[in-house]
């Protein structure tokens, strides 16, 4: 069987597997598949496949390579640019780590053909642009703190943060603030 035929079948079986998604927005009241939701379930049916998974990153791109281990020269790759994150009250490691996990979870679902809810179609996120139209200001050190303070894994401060249509700390309106506050304060109960 060639990679081709490998792959499809793993997607197949993993479509009838109906894995349940364990990740939780509260604010936006969805949820989402977090890696540990399906990666055991990939590793496996690729292990019966005879198929191996690499995932690499560089600055400019993160890349899943997958390699028949029947006919090594046989491959496919996807790939997804590199962004940063900028999440306050984290460091440059605790930063690139939360960049490396989500790089490795949008791979995989791109690769496995995992879908998800488009959050912008179901009108649980407002596009950005309609957001950034009320800017007025943004907060200020201590409002950073006051999230920070409450010290909730990054990857669910960055998902809360994103779910309002922005991309960082920096880019939350004072106006805005108090929703993600209580957004913060909810996930962190």
């Amino acid at each position: 069987m060639n990679i081709y035929e490998k792959l499809q079948r793993a997607r197949v079986e993993l479509q009838t597997m109906n894995i349940k998604k364990s990740g939780k927005n509260a604010f936006s009241k969805y949820d989402y598949y977090e890696l540990k939701d399906f990666l055991p379930i990939i590793n496996e049916l690729f292990l019966k496949s005879k198929l191996c998974s690499i995932v690499n990153f560089n600055n400019e791109m993160a890349t899943l390579l997958i390699v028949n281990a029947e006919k090594v020269d046989e491959r496919i790759i996807f790939t997804s640019p590199m962004k940063e994150l900028d999440l306050k009250g984290s460091n440059a490691i605790q930063s690139l780590g939360g960049v490396e996990t989500y790089q490795r979870r949008y791979l995989y679902m791109t690769a496995l053909e995992i879908t998800e809810n488009d959050m912008f179609d179901s009108g649980k996120i407002e596009p950005q642009a309609t957001q950034k139209a009320e800017v007025t200001s943004y907060i200020g050190t201590a409002e950073i703190k006051q999230l920070t303070d409450l010290k909730l894994p990054n990857e669910i401060a960055h998902t809360i943060v994103k779910s309002f249509g922005v991309a960082s700390s920096k880019e939350i309106t004072k106006e805005l603030f108090p929703k993600v506050l209580a957004a913060f304060k909810k996930a962190g109960e």
